[in-house]
């Protein structure tokens, strides 16, 4: 017969022969525990919250992040891509289908949410875990610190559907009116913020299908906060859509570049030359002038204050020692 004291001293046993340790999740972190021993087999077993420490036997608590994360696209060697976006813009017959190269960036968190799936225990968490991050290995590495799988996972799932969402919106805008952020009729927006926002959407709906679930949410997510489903406000919902920026945006051919800036210069000369006649045009600020010539002559001794076209026009000259 199997007496407690023998229960109790191969239990002993069984655990001096495996490896107990500790694992510390960060503030900033959240873990989820697998059993890894000789009888349980690997399944999951809980969700470690952030800044708390699990003790384990021969198992296994993967470690992912809840902070922020910015997903950069710019010609920059510290970017997730060093490069651009160059997708054709809209246009009149000589301009439709010129490149035009885009910086851009994706601020979002990773939806880990572990009670939002009824009857799934570690909800989307495990989800996303099991589902799209194992395959990648893209959990903290032992320094807390981003793996290349974490990296990889984001080039393979966020720059298509980037380069997609950036292909189906920029035919819909003239590449001057977007290099340029030309305002939109009736608006009080430019091009280029009426594009980024098209974008966004795009990107959010082709992100979606991409990995087949909202496992990526904007900076204002919370996980502690449930979300209303029915808020007007974007940022209120149980997972946010996540935040594109555009950086800058150019035309990829540098003769085109060229010859646009060259224009460029030359419409503001022109702009400028007109605001310049309709202002000598205004008797008030023709009044404006002669004010500040007289202040002028007044605190300059050797300053010489002459007034032409009957005293209207002034012009402030200061003779030569």
């Amino acid at each position: 017969m199997t007496t407690r004291r023998a229960v109790a001293v191969l239990a002993l046993v069984v655990l001096g022969a495996s490896a107990c340790s500790t694992t510390e999740v960060e503030p900033d972190a959240i873990g989820l525990h697998y059993t890894a021993g000789s009888f349980d087999g690997k399944s999951f077993d809980s969700v470690v919250r952030p800044g708390d420490v699990e003790w384990t036997w021969n198992d296994d608590v993967y470690r992912l992040t809840t902070a922020q994360r910015s997903y950069i696209v710019r010609r920059d060697e510290h970017a997730d891509v060093n490069g651009v976006i160059s997708v054709p813009a809209g246009g009149d017959a000589e301009t439709n289908g010129t490149l035009v190269d885009f910086e851009l960036s994706v601020a979002f968190k990773t939806n880990t949410r572990d009670n939002d799936i009824p009857g799934y225990e570690g909800g989307t968490l495990r989800r996303f875990f099991e589902d799209l991050c194992a395959h990648y290995e893209c959990q903290l590495d032992d320094d807390g610190e981003e793996p290349e799988g974490w990296r990889e996972l984001l080039r393979e799932k966020f720059y298509p559907p980037l380069e997609s969402a950036f292909k189906d919106e920029a035919r819909r805008y003239f590449g001057d009116a977007i290099v340029n952020n030309v305002q939109v009729a009736n608006t009080d927006s430019g091009t280029l913020t009426l594009l980024q926002a098209d974008v966004g959407k795009r990107f959010q709906e082709y992100l979606e299908r991409q990995t087949g679930k909202q496992f990526f949410c904007g900076p204002s997510f919370d996980r502690e906060v449930p979300g209303d489903p029915n808020a007007k406000d974007a940022r209120l919902l149980p997972c946010p859509p996540v935040e594109l920026l555009i950086i800058s945006a150019d035309y990829n051919d540098p003769e085109i570049r060229k010859g646009r800036s060259a224009k460029k210069v030359a419409i503001d000369q022109s702009a400028a030359q007109a605001q310049l006649s309709k202002a000598l045009a205004d008797p008030n600020y023709l009044e404006y002038l002669r004010i500040e010539a007289s202040k002028e002559c007044a605190r300059s001794a050797q300053a010489v204050c002459v007034f032409s076209n009957g005293g209207v026009n002034p012009a402030v000259t200061v003779p030569p020692r």
